[in-house]
């Protein structure tokens, strides 16, 4: 059995990069491409992230605020990628996640994201995460947890799986 070794600061840096720029690559269309943050930073020695987004107008609900859906599948791509990291294997699951809507975020904010791992099982991460608004208070809060799949999936297994 293999061994998972700590990553070195310059490991993570391009493990970062290079998940960011696949996921600009991958998901060019739809709501995928919204979760795309502009930029991030990731500290496996803390087991945090910072992710930062500006908001646009295809996220806003019918009052004109940023939708609270986007906002939940903002902390979920947030949380999905640190726990991708932090577990060193690129297959996670969500199987909770909860938000808080403090206040409203606007289109045109540029949001951080701050994420913190809270609790690591064998196979479970348990993570919280605020959105910071541009003036610096917190717009919405969240607690996630991720299931760590244990060997590499795609997409055919998980098909062959539901049948």
């Amino acid at each position: 059995m293999e061994v998972w070794k700590e990553p070195t600061k310059e490991q993570v840096e391009q493990a970062v990069e290079l998940l960011l720029s696949s996921r600009k690559e991958t998901f060019k269309n739809g709501i995928m491409e919204m979760m795309c943050p502009n930029d991030c930073h990731v500290s496996l020695d803390e087991n945090t992230g910072s992710f930062w987004f500006t908001m646009t107008e295809s996220m806003t609900n019918p009052i004109g605020i940023v939708h609270g859906g986007v906002i939940v599948t903002i902390f979920d791509t947030c949380g999905g990628m640190l726990s991708r990291l932090l577990a060193g294997i690129s297959n996670i699951t969500t199987t909770d996640i909860q938000t808080s809507f403090l206040k409203p975020v606007q289109i045109g904010d540029c949001v951080e994201v701050k994420v913190k791992l809270t609790s690591r099982g064998k196979s479970i991460l348990h993570m919280t995460a605020e959105m910071l608004l541009p003036n610096g208070s917190i717009g919405a809060t969240a607690s996630m947890t991720y299931y760590v799949f244990k060997k590499p999936l795609d997409k055919r297994q998980l098909k062959e799986e539901k049948e």
